[in-house]
């Protein structure tokens, strides 16, 4: 922010930092993530609590910068937001989980594991999609925007997340009762769409942040 590496040391800017709304944003991101951990070494009621607190409020973090915290329907945009960051960060962080049971667990765990995932993804997905198009259409002036580098990255992450639901689908209605009917060829080709799902949300994700952090939905 200064120019120098001298400015990590200068008091002054870090207490103007934190009385900003990115410090705001990164004071409930790290409160959050110590949360997490916490509840990371043993299953437990209360672990399980203290992360999923952890979770929403490192989620809620992104509503308290950016271009949600200054519109002038904040009071919308921000609560599809967090629901848009929760529902992407359960996806992309049950693909591993998904990934390990298929591996090491026998086809009928696999398959109790899959059947009980793609309930609750059947769900949760839509949601994903809804937030996001509240916010394209609330943030975007107009459809000439979508010309602009916001809008090219907001197009390129449209079809990442339009490869993604093909992907879904396969897994709940071919490989999801594949693997149910002991088919393992199906566990194995399952694992392979988690780990291709995994890198399409990897770069979907990367879009996302250039898209926020380096450009705008009103400058073209």
């Amino acid at each position: 922010m200064t120019g120098d590496v001298a400015g990590i040391w200068d008091a002054s800017l870090h207490a103007l930092l934190m009385s900003s709304d990115a410090g705001t944003a990164a004071a409930l991101r790290v409160a959050g993530l110590v949360l997490v951990l916490l509840a990371a070494p043993k299953p437990t009621r209360v672990g399980d609590a203290a992360g999923l607190c952890g979770a929403t409020l490192i989620a809620a973090s992104f509503a308290f910068m950016g271009h949600t915290a200054t519109h002038e329907l904040r009071w919308l945009l921000a609560g599809t937001l967090i629901l848009h960051v929760l529902v992407a960060a359960f996806w992309l962080g049950a693909l591993w989980p998904l990934h390990v049971v298929g591996r090491e667990e026998p086809l009928h765990v696999d398959a109790v594991v899959v059947e009980r995932f793609s309930a609750v993804a059947l769900w949760l997905v839509p949601l994903l999609f809804v937030a996001g198009l509240i916010l394209s259409v609330v943030l975007l002036p107009d459809l000439a925007a979508l010309q602009s580098p916001y809008g090219t990255l907001l197009i390129a992450k449209s079809a990442g997340f339009a490869l993604l639901m093909g992907f879904a689908a396969l897994n709940n209605r071919r490989y999801g009762p594949a693997i149910a009917g002991g088919d393992a060829a199906a566990a194995r080709a399952l694992g392979v769409s988690v780990r291709v799902e995994w890198a399409v949300i990897a770069a979907v994700v990367v879009a996302a942040t250039v898209m926020t952090s380096l450009f705008s939905p009103t400058l073209h």
